[in-house]
């Protein structure tokens, strides 16, 4: 979970700073797509891991309530990011990369201080 969303954040800096400093860079047609895939895969193992680790964390029925209450309280931040990456793209694309990932790199720093899941 850690790693996937350092991953995350890792490369929306680069996809932001391509746009930058690179623009052309950007223009090339495998480039986003292979971005695009890799942010993929590491937004799923973020989901993969907090579920995983809501599973272990929890103990007999109330792995239901924390799993049921987890996809309520990430779809409400979804909601609120997406928003406030819309108004921010309205800057441009690369500011809204640059919020977002920093707010993963965020969750990935806050991440290490969870206590350890017993598998």
């Amino acid at each position: 979970m850690i790693v996937a969303a350092a991953v995350s954040a890792a490369l929306g800096l680069a996809v932001a700073a391509g746009g930058w400093f690179a623009p052309g860079m950007l223009a090339m047609a495998w480039l986003l797509p292979l971005a695009f895939f890799l942010l993929s895969v590491a937004h799923e193992g973020v989901r993969v891991g907090r579920k995983t680790y809501l599973v272990d964390i929890a103990e007999g029925a109330r792995r239901t309530d924390y799993v049921a209450v987890s996809n309520s309280a990430i779809g409400v931040v979804l909601l609120l990011f997406g928003a406030a990456g819309a108004a921010l793209s309205a800057l441009s694309p690369e500011v809204a990369l640059v919020a977002l990932s920093m707010a993963g790199l965020a969750g990935a720093v806050f991440g290490t201080g969870l206590p350890e899941a017993d598998a």
